[in-house]
């Protein structure tokens, strides 16, 4: 081989090295940055101390954990519900959006104090609803946050004129004004359904056992889930793409969420952040607040709220 054609080659094996060095680190910073936790703040006042009967001190402060309960795709756009609790309450709701994929991330709605978030789903890429309901010694008052702009900004919306028991356990919309929906009321289970995108709903059925309804929220997007995991104590928003499932399934991580966000103790007008290692990174957003009694998330390996 001639000397030129020699070179050639030599710089043709360069060139093909650093291109595989270049696409392993730039996946090894992308499975860094999916790795560290999105750390979400919380505040905590003395008011809320004293509004939820905290037994918090300097010596022995109240863990405040994230619970995160449901997770929607809708184009490039991610939407996570959720709450904070102590052992003993639930403080407040949390509604997440990413516009890029996980990315970043930000809350287009403010927390509302003792309330919890539960399934979101969008019918198309503008319309949404997330199920919400106050926590107290019963869950009470459920309620719906509606978007009509791709997230961008939501209303609330009680479902009931009356404050009552009873939460949403399941709901579903078939189109941006037909939709359904169960509520969970003591020991009555009630269906209901509305032709107005859930400005007004209409009872269909009462009956002691449970109601199902044949499409949910919570059977879709197969394609994501969202997890517990025990082992780093963070919530997972994780995909897999379709060319995977000839190898199995095979999971990649997109955002991790710390589930000790904070620790309550009096005297704290700021928040007080829980072990560093949890919390890289923050998501500001006021303080909020609950009251019924909670336990940290269970936390067995690979378990998907």
């Amino acid at each position: 081989m001639s000397l030129p054609g020699t070179c050639a080659l030599v710089w043709a094996k360069i060139a093909s090295a650093v291109r595989s060095v270049f696409l392993v680190i730039t996946f090894l910073g992308f499975i860094a940055r999916a790795q560290q936790p999105v750390g979400v703040e919380f505040k905590c006042a003395d008011d809320d101390i004293q509004f939820f009967g905290l037994a918090c001190t300097s010596e022995q402060p109240c863990p405040v954990y994230l619970e995160l309960t449901s997770l929607e795709p809708v184009g490039a756009k991610l939407f996570v519900t959720g709450n904070f609790h102590t052992p003993e309450v639930t403080l407040s709701s949390i509604l997440l959006m990413s516009a890029d994929e996980g990315k970043t991330w930000t809350e287009p709605y403010q927390r509302i104090r003792s309330a919890s978030l539960g399934e979101v789903q969008f019918v198309n890429l503008e319309k949404g609803w997330a199920s919400g309901e106050t926590v107290q010694s019963l869950p009470r008052d459920p309620f719906f946050l509606v978007t009509t702009d791709s997230g961008t900004t939501w209303q609330q919306r009680p479902v009931f004129e009356e404050d009552r028991v009873g939460s949403i356990v399941q709901f579903w919309f078939d189109s941006p004004s037909s939709g359904s929906m169960v509520v969970e009321s003591g020991s009555k289970n009630e269906l209901y359904e509305t032709m107005t995108g859930g400005s007004t709903w209409s009872v269909r059925e009462i009956k002691d056992s449970p109601i199902r309804l044949k499409e949910s929220a919570r059977t879709l997007n197969t394609d994501w889930r969202l997890r517990a995991d025990a082992i780093t104590k963070t919530y997972r928003v994780e995909t897999r793409r379709r060319e995977d499932k000839s190898q199995g399934e095979r999971w990649r991580t997109v955002a991790s969420f710390p589930i000790h966000v904070a620790d309550c103790k009096p005297g704290d007008a700021e928040r007080v952040p829980a072990p560093e290692s949890e919390t890289p990174g923050k998501t500001e957003a006021p303080a909020s607040g609950a009251p019924q009694p909670r336990k940290p998330p269970s936390l067995k390996p690979g378990e998907t709220p």
